[in-house]
């Protein structure tokens, strides 16, 4: 990423970066039953296309319009393998 950034900077655009690793921390964090579904993690499955897909979405959304950016701003999703896991739930 490190070279992206540099090659990106020296072209004359601007760099910004999301992280998606705090996602579903805060999410899970904000949780009715997350006590729950630490004790029995398979009962999160509903609620990951449910509630989740959506606060990722909703997440995403904010951390874009926080940015500053123009034409020239190039935007890095990174950690997006921070949702792999949760995601392959849904294909079980």
């Amino acid at each position: 990423m490190g070279e992206f950034e540099t090659s990106t900077l020296r072209a004359g655009k601007k760099w910004q970066a999301i992280s998606l690793k705090d996602c579903f921390p805060e999410w899970m964090s904000n949780h009715d039953y997350r006590d729950e579904y630490f004790t029995n993690p398979e009962y999160i499955v509903d609620q990951l296309e449910a509630e989740f897909i959506p606060f990722a979405i909703q997440f995403l959304k904010k951390k874009l319009e926080s940015l500053e950016q123009s034409s020239d701003t190039l935007i890095a999703i990174l950690d997006v393998s921070s949702l792999f896991d949760l995601l392959g739930y849904l294909k079980s």
